[in-house]
């Protein structure tokens, strides 16, 4: 082989060589480039995941304030207890004439039909402590009436919102 062969041949195989070399630093700078990509999301994953903490907790935090309004169904007798001592305090009498579980789902509420007897301040100061009770309440019905021996009675219907553990 004439040396003019040998020098093509040895530069055609620099060249050769010299483009694989160049393939492999652009493949490992692209791969470098997307690397980098990603350790910059993971990072800004990351210093998001204390907030999305933090709200995970603020919403549970919320969950229970709201879950407070509501009566739970192991706690009626409970709630009947501090609801007759709410009506005591203000020097009426109460007696629970019916109590029953109504609607469905998430509409669950607690049914209760009551009779508030006393004078008449004490007999409104208790109607209007019964709507302001701290639970999602709603009164369905009142009827005040005075008897023959000049008592008053209300008659009260009311719903309260009743946490099933079924949420």
């Amino acid at each position: 082989m004439s040396p003019a062969r040998q020098i093509m041949s040895a530069l055609l195989v620099a060249l050769i060589a010299f483009g694989g070399v160049a393939y492999e630093y652009y493949t490992i700078t692209v791969m470098s480039a997307r690397l980098a990509k990603i350790e910059e999301e993971l990072r800004t994953q990351e210093m998001q995941a204390p907030g999305a903490l933090t709200d995970a907790s603020r919403l549970a935090s919320d969950e229970e304030t709201i879950g407070g309004y509501f009566v739970d169904e192991n706690n009626v007798p409970t709630f009947i207890n501090a609801l007759e001592a709410r009506v005591r305090a203000r020097g009426a009498t109460i007696s629970i004439t019916s109590v029953s579980k109504g609607g469905t789902g998430l509409e669950t509420a607690l049914a209760l039909a009551v009779t508030v007897t006393g004078s008449f301040e004490q007999v409104m100061q208790t109607v209007g402590a019964i709507e302001h009770l701290p639970y999602a309440t709603k009164l369905t019905s009142v009827n005040i009436v005075r008897d023959l021996a000049g008592k008053w009675n209300a008659d009260v219907k009311l719903s309260v919102g009743l946490a099933s553990k079924q949420l």
